[in-house]
């Protein structure tokens, strides 16, 4: 009798399974749209494109895949986690009292890469925030589910690390430098400011490189036009306090570069964002989503609907001099179309419409204005024989096999027991 139990619920079960399923669909193709248009959008105004971390990665993916679950579009998950506590769960790094870092967000059953960016795009606080020198890295998450699609943008900088990146023809191309424009004295004897000099190598070694100064630009020779490369940029500020970053590239992802970008500093520009330093030393949010050091803790602002002219934010003493609260906006200024950025792994259209799909993206966002989701479609049937008359057709067989079989292991069961 348990024999005879067990098989007909695993028919059962046959029957039933595949009517729920539905097919995932790949998230990495909208990611690696946002990313380009993104860094394309950044390069048309003079800026570097910002390197994908995966601490980033995570802590937007988390949330993506929240509002994915939930259908709810906010900034707050649905287990009361933060912008802040997201990314500092990933383990994003942050200086000693505060971090930097932001999100953006959109979703709703007619969600798309399009949707996602016109609205973006379209806002001046969003916007703003997208073509902010001050962040250096990116995280993209995608989420999906019956309720529609969700994207997260998680951004920020974090202490030591100053990606680069490689553009122009080999074997001699040209390397884009960051800089800690923000944090410019740094903190304590570890973290190091704004860099000074810098040597650079083909490989991970430094040590026999000459010391040179820091410029946005630099040229690099390869050793040879084969396979891959690392190059390793060491970084030290006027204190001695380094850092490096490595990059493997390609040579052949290298395209031929009739021009590159010949930036040039101009004004600097104050930092844009207010400070929430609390006694637990978890950054609050503000309205741009970022996090800057402030001199007193009792001065909490508070965020507004619309962006305001908030002043120059000071930062608390530090065993070193005092870290200087201007935001030292380095504005780019190409004197000709840019040439291709070479990453690790996939070579880099040159137009501007898809530069760089797996360079890091810079999206950051209001946390007082999130995009309100898509409306859903207007309710069906739940057999619309008009609009898909086979697979309703095919619904409803299933259902009555499936009833069918039921009746059958009752009758079985009963007619089981009576003869015992």
């Amino acid at each position: 009798m348990r024999i005879r139990l067990l098989l007909l619920t695993c028919l059962l079960l046959s029957c039933l399974l595949p009517v729920g399923l539905a097919p995932v669909s790949a998230q990495g193709d909208d990611a690696a749209q946002i990313l380009g248009r993104i860094n394309a959008l950044r390069q048309q105004n003079g800026l570097l494109p910002l390197d994908l971390s995966s601490t980033l990665i995570a802590s937007a993916q988390r949330h993506s895949d929240d509002m994915a679950r939930t259908g709810n579009v906010d900034h707050t998950g649905s287990d009361g986690s933060s912008i802040d506590s997201r990314i500092l769960a990933a383990g994003y790094g942050r200086w000693r009292d505060f971090g930097i870092w932001g999100e953006n967000i959109y979703g709703g059953q007619l969600a798309s890469v399009d949707a996602a960016w016109d609205f973006w795009t379209g806002s001046q606080v969003h916007r703003g925030n997208i073509l902010k020198p001050r962040y250096r890295e990116i995280g993209i998450g995608v989420g999906r589910s019956d309720n529609g699609t969700y994207y997260t943008l998680n951004f920020g900088a974090q202490p030591n690390v100053l990606p680069f990146f490689v553009t122009g023809s080999a074997p001699v191309v040209t390397l884009l430098l960051t800089n800690e424009n923000d944090i410019t004295t740094g903190e304590g004897v570890a973290v190091m400011g704004q860099a000074t000099q810098v040597r650079i190598a083909e490989g991970l070694d430094t040590s026999s490189a000459a010391w040179q100064p820091w410029a946005q630009t630099s040229p690099f020779q390869l050793s040879d036009l084969a396979g891959q490369k690392t190059i390793t940029v060491e970084y030290k500020d006027e204190l001695g306090r380094g850092t490096k970053f490595s990059r493997t590239i390609n040579v052949s992802d290298l395209g031929s570069a009739t021009a590159t970008p010949t930036p040039t500093e101009t004004a600097a520009a104050t930092a844009e964002a207010s400070v929430t330093p609390t006694a637990t030393g978890t950054p609050a949010p503000t309205s741009t989503g970022t996090t800057t050091p402030t001199p007193a803790p009792t001065a909490t602002p508070q965020p507004s609907d619309t962006p305001t002219a908030l002043p120059t934010a000071v930062p608390p003493p530090v065993e070193t001099p005092a870290v200087q609260a201007t935001t030292v906006a380095l504005a780019v200024e190409p004197t000709a179309t840019p040439a291709p950025i070479a990453s690790p792994t996939t070579r880099l259209a040159a137009t501007p419409q898809l530069i760089a799909a797996n360079l890091a993206t810079y999206p950051a966002a209001s946390r007082v204005t999130p995009p309100a989701p898509q409306p859903a479609p207007p309710d069906r049937p739940l057999f619309d024989f008009a609009g898909a008359p086979g697979l309703n057709t095919v619904a409803i067989v299933i259902g009555l096999q499936a009833v069918a079989l039921v009746v059958v292991g009752v009758v079985i069961v009963a007619r089981v027991r009576r003869r015992s």
